[in-house]
């Protein structure tokens, strides 16, 4: 992650809203992050003439289609490490990831789509992972 050139943070609905949060989180840090929560957005176009990105995707269940198109497209870069935050291993998402943050969550669905699936973990494992970070460029305190 620090020899990223850029850091996306990438998912919908409410995995969506913790991938702005972590993009700010490690914005913070000092790491070029931002998070992407349009699937329609041109980010192949915007990231055209860089090397070392950071995919970094977010989805409960690893199977949201918008999520694991997007992942697909960057998995088989050479520029491209791909990350997985998800409660499945065994997801989609997770077998295209080279690497995966698992967690383990009920999920609660109202109404069929409406997810009431709780983002803590998620919001766990990104804010574990900043202090690491954090950590690591500050070793003195």
């Amino acid at each position: 992650m620090l020899e990223s050139e850029n850091v996306i943070f990438y998912g919908i609905g409410a995995s969506g809203t913790m991938c702005e949060y972590a993009a700010r989180r490690f914005a913070t840090l000092g790491i070029n992050s931002f998070g992407l929560v349009d699937n329609t957005y041109p980010i192949s176009g915007k990231l055209r003439n860089t090397t070392d990105n950071m995919i970094i995707a977010l989805s409960v269940t690893g199977n949201t289609n918008e999520v694991t198109e997007i992942v697909n497209g960057f998995r088989n870069r050479p520029d491209f490490t791909v990350v997985a935050i998800t409660s499945d291993p065994t997801s989609q998402l997770a077998i295209m990831a080279d690497f995966v943050l698992s967690y383990e969550i009920d999920i609660w669905r109202i109404n069929l789509h409406e997810d009431f699936t709780s983002q803590i973990p998620a919001i766990f494992l990104i804010e574990a992972l900043s202090k690491v970070l954090y950590n690591t460029i500050n070793p003195e305190k």
